[in-house]
């Protein structure tokens, strides 16, 4: 007989959002992703509902031609494997997280089932905001590749890749009295006052290189292995969350360089966008493209963009954000 489902929820940008599940490992998976969550409104705009199950497998892949993503028959035998495959079928998305998870969307629905393979790639919140996204862009809300930080109004966005150093600098600018909104998702949303990032849960894993220069090396650390790896946020690394929107004032765009002191050099509004889109912008959802660009380009607009020359010194990265 199947487990009564446990439901959990947060708000995006008046988008409420409930998370269920009946298995106890997803139900703890989704109480820590939204530990410093926002509670959830009780009178939303919208409603979108993701329900999860375990399964030791997944189903087979769906049969209608990929939108996206390559399948394994027609795939090239020296490319990297598939971290996503997207299919429609008749009345629904489907998504398939090859090892890991596979999801359908219908509407404001979300289901499907997850592997414990979700758990060993470290890929939890992966999938649920992957699986979020298309739903959330046909609400206004779009999903960026990106951390950001708030302090007096003034919104950060720091984007990029895994390994640019988003984590480093927005835990360096928390660890200074900025304010945690997003740690390697942020989602944007178009207000009144501009577009602002909305704060958005996540679990913050940092690598050891990343921690050092937080607090000092590790004394529990062996000397081989781990290097890039992220393992999640020590209690003695205090972080503070916002709860509220920020405005975004400044896009920055963090690079890892072998500089004594960190630095910033202004970009051009269209190369800032360009590599926006390269880190929000879904190219199989073209229903929902030319809004998404759009938002984007109103972004770069609005919020003054740079790129960032990090260097070990935390003291001069925090130095270059001044908001008084």
């Amino acid at each position: 007989m199947e487990q009564h489902a446990i439901t959990i929820g947060f708000s995006l940008g008046g988008v409420r959002i409930d998370l269920a599940s009946p298995d106890k490992s997803i139900q703890e998976s989704y109480a820590a992703l939204l530990r410093h969550a926002p509670p959830a409104a009780a009178s939303p705009e919208s409603e979108i509902i993701i329900h999860l199950r375990f399964a030791d497998r997944l189903p087979a892949r769906p049969a209608e031609e990929a939108l996206f993503g390559t399948s394994p028959d027609n795939a090239d035998a020296h490319a990297p494997p598939n971290l996503l495959e997207v299919y429609r079928g008749e009345d629904e998305l489907k998504l398939f997280f090859p090892d890991v998870a596979a999801v359908s969307i219908t509407d404001q629905q979300i289901s499907g089932v997850v592997t414990p393979a979700v758990w060993q790639a470290g890929r939890f919140s992966d999938v649920i905001y992957t699986s979020l996204a298309p739903v959330l862009r046909r609400n206004g809300i779009y999903l960026v590749h990106a951390a950001a930080v708030g302090q007096q109004g003034h919104g950060i966005l720091l984007v990029g890749p895994s390994g640019s150093g988003k984590t480093t600098t927005s835990l360096a600018l928390a660890a200074r009295g900025w304010r945690y909104l997003a740690n390697d998702v942020a989602a944007v949303q178009e207000t009144s006052d501009g577009i602002a990032a909305l704060p958005t849960p996540d679990l913050i894993g940092v690598t050891r290189e990343t921690l050092q220069l937080l607090s000092g090396p590790d004394p529990g650390a062996s000397s081989g292995g781990g290097h890039g790896r992220k393992r999640p946020l020590p209690s003695h690394v205090f972080v503070s969350h916002s709860n509220e929107a920020v405005l975004i004032r400044q896009i920055v765009f963090p690079k890892v360089s072998n500089v004594a002191a960190a630095d910033l050099s202004p970009l051009p509004p269209s190369l800032a966008l360009a590599w926006l889109i390269e880190s929000s912008l879904d190219r199989w959802d073209q229903e929902c493209a030319s809004g998404h660009i759009e938002a984007l380009s109103r972004l770069c607009q609005q919020a003054r963009p740079y790129e960032l020359h990090l260097s070990r010194d935390l003291n001069s990265i925090a130095a270059l954000f001044q908001t008084g």
